[in-house]
């Protein structure tokens, strides 16, 4: 997570204010996604998930999707991705 967090600071993704804040340009990469994911973090009923687990258990559902259309039109390989997914579905709704 950190080498995510090192790329989409990078990348201009996210800020580095505490805590990290994804930039609206990022969630709109990503506004496709965010409600099936939202729905899914929902669905787990897991509050008190770590960032790491939340990680692998988005990867694990919607990799090929985010891979597809995100990540590689926006040039993102270490992580960010996730990372603003994570973000994203852990606000509320705008």
């Amino acid at each position: 997570m950190k080498r995510a967090l090192s790329e989409a600071l990078i990348q201009g993704a996210a800020t580095r204010n505490s805590p990290v804040r994804v930039t609206d340009e990022a969630k709109r990469w990503m506004s496709g996604l965010i409600p099936p994911i939202r729905d899914f973090y929902a669905k787990l009923g897991r509050r008190n998930i770590t960032d790491a687990e939340l990680a692998m258990e988005i990867e694990r559902r919607f990799g090929d999707r985010i891979l597809n259309a995100v990540c590689i039109p926006h040039g993102l390989y270490m992580g960010a991705c996730l990372l603003i997914a994570i973000q994203a579905v852990k606000e509320p709704p705008p």
